[in-house]
């Protein structure tokens, strides 16, 4: 929201640029050296995680790299732009290194929006938050220069998107999940909306709507929206997953 509003010309848009710098500098300061991200700070940037969370790392680099697009945007580039940079790099291949399994073309999670029992494996979550990532690499890459610090990532950008859609599409709609044995998890999920939420992979015309995201909202609006308190659930509880 905050990018979105700073690279608006909207009057709000300064106020935006400065919540943005702010958080970018306090997540700059909490990554580790090995380049990774826990879960949650506390106010002095020490770690208090108590879960994993794979998808942090591709939080982490996507909110610095949205911080230095809105400043080369508009003319404020940090003093310290190469320490962002070298930020970036370590937390994309600290991520590339870790979680990503060449032999599947995936980033693998334990936890991450769920509990590891309806979570463990490739879940469309974390892996469209990593082409999110991924997508912002190549354009910091282009803006900045340094295309030669990030071959990695931009390699493995430009074929990312079009296998995650493929994997992640089954019959007319999106699933939440590949088991760790590679089953297919077909139960009603709010991260069905993961293309969406990170703003990717979604053709934003109504002449030409992408009729799977589509159908997927339709799923989930059928089987997760609760008329009593008029929202959606997160997922449907199930008896025998304690």
């Amino acid at each position: 929201m905050l990018y979105r509003l700073a690279m608006s010309q909207l009057r709000s848009r300064d106020i935006a640029f400065r919540l943005l710098a702010g958080i970018a500098r306090f997540i700059y300061n909490c990554q580790r050296e090995d380049g990774y991200w826990g879960q949650r700070y506390g106010l002095d940037t020490y770690d208090k995680s108590i879960y994993k969370q794979e998808d942090n790392v591709a939080h982490g680099v996507t909110i610095l790299c949205r911080y230095l697009l809105v400043a080369k945007n508009r003319g404020h580039i940090p003093n310290d732009i190469n320490s962002y940079i070298e930020a970036i790099n370590k937390g994309a291949t600290f991520a590339i290194k870790r979680y990503y399994r060449n032999e599947i073309h995936l980033f693998y999670s334990t936890t991450s929006i769920h509990e590891s029992a309806i979570e463990e494996g490739y879940s469309i979550w974390v892996n469209y938050a990593y082409y999110c990532m991924l997508s912002l690499i190549e354009q910091i890459a282009r803006e900045f220069n340094c295309e030669s610090k990030f071959e990695r990532a931009i390699e493995l950008k430009r074929s990312f998107g079009a296998i995650v859609k493929n994997v992640f599409t089954i019959g007319d709609r999106l699933i939440r999940r590949l088991k760790p044995d590679g089953e297919a998890d077909l139960r009603p999920d709010i991260t069905l909306m993961s293309p969406f939420f990170f703003g990717t992979g979604i053709v934003p015309n109504i002449f030409n709507p992408d009729e799977v995201f589509i159908n997927t909202v339709k799923f989930v609006e059928d089987n997760l929206w609760d008329p009593d308190l008029g929202m959606l659930q997160r997922y449907l509880p199930f008896i025998e997953d304690p």
